[in-house]
């Protein structure tokens, strides 16, 4: 029941900050909102700014279990999925795009807490897109995925504003998601010969404060591990060796997805991709996240 009470709270919380503004809404108008005491709405949050912390990270949240929801459907092809979800964003975005707003309008007053919310969902937003790119389109987008995913940002945000300006209610988000993902594919076929603009190192940052791995079920951050491995062993090693490493990144996914792991196998494989330099640091990464779980 208290569970239920609180997203109770954080509705009527969300319309109305969208509705006022969160500097001109009051407890006591959530309160009354709700029909209830002020005295109770502080039995489940420490005051409005408490509240709005939670309503972000709840909507940041449900965006991000949605489109785990759709990679598990296995009827899907990697392309299907990924526009599914991004039909799933646009829709979640115009649906509580006043609110959206009202954040990004309210930020410079907002605390540090506030602020370090926003920035904490940035990188984790950033990285979840990324990951999105690699279950859509696999090991070709990883050699310049920072750009793509920059890009692709852009066209969401973009669209979902248009959309809202328009206020057209027949809207063909199956037309939308095409033209997103056929841009990707165009982005990704004209980046293999160019250099990233965006390299991993120049995004650590905004990576780091997402902390997002810990956001991450074992399988996603696995499975995107093993995508970054081979599109190492793709772009960093001599053609004569891709074969070989690709077939053993593809050994490792076999084993590591049976009932009972042999782990004389894995450590073999492990130490034999890490003793390739050009590839050792991917090679560590998909290690270590293969550790953290067995």
């Amino acid at each position: 029941m208290t569970k239920e009470k609180k997203q109770f709270i954080l509705n009527k919380s969300m319309h109305l900050f969208s509705e006022r503004g969160f500097y001109k809404t009051s407890v006591q108008d959530i309160a009354e909102a709700c029909r209830m005491s002020k005295a109770s709405i502080y039995k489940y949050f420490e005051n409005k700014e408490d509240i709005l912390l939670n309503i972000a990270t709840h909507n940041r949240d449900q965006m991000i279990a949605s489109s785990e929801a759709i990679q598990m459907d296995t009827s899907l092809t990697p392309r299907e999925a990924f526009k599914a979800k991004v039909m799933e964003e646009i829709r979640g975005f115009i649906g509580k795009r006043e609110f959206i707003y009202m954040l990004q309008q309210a930020k410079p007053q907002q605390s540090q807490r506030v602020n370090e919310l926003m920035n904490q969902s940035y990188g984790i937003l950033l990285n979840w897109h990324k990951n999105m790119l690699l279950e859509g389109f696999g090991s070709d987008v990883q050699s310049n995925i920072w750009d793509v995913t920059i890009l692709f940002k852009g066209f969401t945000r973009e669209i979902t504003l248009l959309l809202d300006k328009k206020k057209e209610e027949d809207v063909d988000y199956e037309a939308i998601a095409e033209f997103v993902a056929s841009s990707i594919e165009a982005v990704i076929a004209s980046g293999k010969t160019r250099k990233p603009l965006f390299s991993a190192e120049y995004m650590a940052p905004f990576i780091e404060d997402g902390e997002t791995d810990q956001h991450q079920p074992f399988e996603k951050r696995w499975n995107n591990s093993l995508l970054e491995l081979q599109a190492a062993v793709k772009t960093k090693l001599p053609e004569e060796k891709h074969d070989y490493f690709q077939q053993a990144v593809r050994q490792l996914r076999e084993e590591v997805g049976r009932t009972h792991v042999n782990a004389i196998i894995v450590d073999a494989l492990f130490s034999h991709l890490r003793q390739q330099n050009e590839i050792e640091k991917e090679a560590v990464h998909a290690e270590r996240i293969y550790r953290s779980e067995h």
